[in-house]
């Protein structure tokens, strides 16, 4: 096996594989990014989740984040994409983030937090991890919205 400049990898991994961004040029995405677009783990949809969030990107894809609580923090996370190699990895890797954290600590989460995971992102593609952070704050929004008691009128 090559040293770790390579852009070879062992057989049974996935290795690096280029994009071309607007300018013609290749730019390429890492292993991480590959890998969990190509095989996500938490890929799926939760039937009524604790929350939910959607978004749509301004250039067609959409995101969709469902959320389980138990015992104040996230128990499960799962989304559900209509988009590019990028969207899928960056949906499955926030899920991978979010897991077993409170809501507070979920919403500290950064599209950067994201492209840092994945081992980087090229330019044209980091809006995507903003798609999937969005989609988060949203289901996360809902989340708290419903894990908060209703206080009857009258009552502090």
């Amino acid at each position: 096996m090559g040293d770790s400049g390579d852009r070879a990898v062992q057989s049974n991994s996935v290795s690096e594989i280029p994009i071309i961004d607007e300018n013609q040029k290749p730019q390429w995405l890492s292993a991480t990014v590959v890998q969990h677009a190509c095989h996500p783990q938490h890929l799926g949809r939760i039937d009524e989740p604790d929350g939910y969030g959607t978004v749509c990107g301004w250039c067609g894809e959409v995101m969709e984040m469902f959320l389980r609580m138990q015992d104040k923090q996230i128990a499960q996370a799962t989304f559900w994409a209509d988009g590019c190699i990028s969207t899928m990895a960056c949906g499955d890797m926030l899920v991978t983030l979010a897991e077993g954290k409170t809501l507070a600590e979920a919403a500290r989460i950064t599209p950067q937090d994201v492209v840092a995971a994945l081992g980087g992102l090229p330019h044209s593609s980091v809006h995507c991890s903003e798609l999937a952070v969005s989609a988060l704050r949203k289901a996360l929004e809902q989340a708290g919205c419903k894990g908060q008691r209703e206080t009857p009128a009258g009552y502090t």
